[in-house]
């Protein structure tokens, strides 16, 4: 799917903020257009840096998933 500029960036802000969310203890799930939006934290190592799964289905299939 074809995202203009202003799409792509807005996209790019909810990831950010679904990552952070994670990372922080809070699992996010949202929706933007056709896309599904998720991360959840895996784990946190022993200095505090947290491990968190991303991923951006676009109607059944994954179309990112970031680690």
């Amino acid at each position: 799917m074809y995202l203009d500029a202003t799409e792509e960036k807005m996209l790019r802000a909810i990831v950010q903020s679904a990552v952070a969310s994670a990372a922080a203890g809070h699992p996010f799930t949202g929706d933007f257009r056709h896309f599904k939006i998720s991360a959840t934290r895996l784990r946190v190592n022993e200095e505090g840096v947290a491990q968190v799964e991303a991923r951006i289905v676009y109607r059944l299939s994954t179309w990112v998933q970031i680690r």
